[in-house]
């Protein structure tokens, strides 16, 4: 049976063990994790394959939806860390009760404006330290 795609939630906070607040208006989430694949392959190897080791692991979100300048808690508070470029700790719930808590920078923010759309609002954000279960 299919889930209900508004089940999860996305907060930030401007500290790792301060209060969290939820996003208004975000309609989208994509966390990504990816680790750095190093090749290790040595001049001796006879094996006519490469040999690989994971190495450190990267992540990032990616936020859109209508953009809500009243959210003063949620949108207007990553605005403000995005200008200082101080570190803003997000936690994504996907299913609502549990997930991710990620220190992240805020690389980009787009609001946007055409005649006959809603004003959008979309945030990129690049992990700072490490992924905690939540």
């Amino acid at each position: 049976m299919a889930t209900a795609a508004h089940a999860g939630t996305i907060e930030i906070s401007t500290a790792e063990g301060g209060t969290y607040y939820e996003i208004d208006g975000i309609k989208s989430v994509k966390f990504a994790r990816n680790p750095d694949i190093h090749d290790i392959t040595d001049l001796k190897d006879t094996s006519a394959a490469h040999v690989r080791a994971m190495g450190l692991f990267d992540s990032s979100f990616t936020l859109s939806g209508d953009s809500e300048q009243g959210d003063t808690n949620g949108q207007v508070s990553a605005l403000t860390m995005f200008a200082a470029g101080s570190t803003a700790y997000l936690r994504f719930k996907s299913n609502g009760s549990a997930g991710w808590r990620v220190p992240v920078l805020i690389s980009n923010v787009d609001i946007d404006a055409t005649i006959g759309n809603m004003v959008a609002f979309s945030m990129t954000a690049q992990g700072n330290g490490a992924v905690t279960a939540v």
